[in-house]
């Protein structure tokens, strides 16, 4: 697997269109960008709409992965449709304890839909391990979130590194991600 050097969509701040344009022009080295999508409520959808094909003109030179929402809702699928031609993976967190196989369910009748493609992020206080336990979806490594669980993200590299997809490399500052 070729590695792929990538940054989030939020380097200077600014809209998506203006953090590639400054992304290609200043960081050439970058080849993949995580277009962040914590939220999307209906001023996110405001503000992607005139933006949706400066970001695909740009799949020629950068390929994209998309942070979906947290929690990720039916009310989101929408957003899977409008990055569907640019989204190389989508991330996705766990859902809140106590909704992991109605979450799996759902995302596997995605799966039947977009592919292979959801990659599930380990996070802080979210059933991780019964997600790896129980399903076979591709993973993203966050270094961050390794640390603050007090797990070494090395050690889960060479675990899951089968499964793992992208990696998410940072690290913790006075406990914070």
């Amino acid at each position: 697997m070729a590695l792929k050097l990538s940054c989030p969509s939020y380097v200077i701040p600014g809209t998506w269109r203006e953090n590639i344009e400054y992304i290609n022009n200043e960081i050439p080295d970058i080849t993949n960008v995580e277009l962040l999508f914590f939220i999307f409520d209906e001023e996110t959808r405001i503000l992607l709409a005139p933006e949706e094909d400066f970001i695909r003109s740009y799949t020629g030179r950068l390929t994209f992965t998309v942070h979906l929402p947290d929690p990720f809702l039916p009310e989101h699928v929408d957003l899977l449709e409008k990055t569907n031609a640019v989204a190389k993976h989508w991330i996705l967190h766990p859902p809140e304890k106590g909704k992991e196989k109605e979450f799996t369910d759902w995302i596997d009748s995605l799966r039947t839909v977009y592919g292979n493609r959801f990659l599930l992020e380990n996070l802080i206080g979210r059933n991780h391990p019964w997600f790896i336990k129980y399903t076979d979806w591709p993973l993203c490594l966050d270094t961050g979130h390794a640390l603050l669980r007090g797990h070494s993200p090395s050690l889960y590299y060479h675990r899951f590194k089968e499964r793992i997809r992208e990696i998410h490399l940072h690290d913790v500052i006075a406990g914070t991600d």
